[in-house]
């Protein structure tokens, strides 16, 4: 998977069309052609901005696409997760307790290794 394929999977279960991103991103059709030709590959930071908080994922799927091994599944934990709209349920000492259980699960090494949202990938 590459970045290309990333906005067009986005595009389409979103339900738009390319002139319609187009108009989100403030880009012209055809550079969204561009994008998921795979013709350009170097996103403007603030398309890729635009892009992540639009479709609400995360930035890395696009630095690290080849670690993407269901998008769906990528979705579906950021836009539950990280919507905004769960943390803004939570008062001041709720937001306190979700950090601390964040903190606890990153001392133990079975939550910290990649999971089933992205694949191992040796550098």
């Amino acid at each position: 998977m590459n970045a290309g394929n990333i906005i067009k999977e986005l595009r389409t279960k979103k339900g738009l069309t390319q002139d319609e991103l187009g108009e989100v991103l403030g880009i012209k059709k055809s550079a969204i052609q561009k994008y998921e030709s795979g013709m350009i590959t170097n996103l403007k930071l603030d398309t890729l901005q635009t892009l992540c908080n639009y479709f609400g994922v995360p930035v890395w799927i696009f630095i690290h696409p080849e670690r993407i091994k269901n998008l769906d599944e990528v979705i579906d934990f950021y836009s539950d997760i990280y919507d905004g709209e769960a943390l803004q349920k939570l008062n001041r000492k709720g937001q306190g307790k979700l950090k601390e259980y964040l903190n606890d699960l990153l001392k133990i090494g079975e939550y910290t290794e990649w999971n089933v949202l992205m694949e191992k990938v040796q550098y």
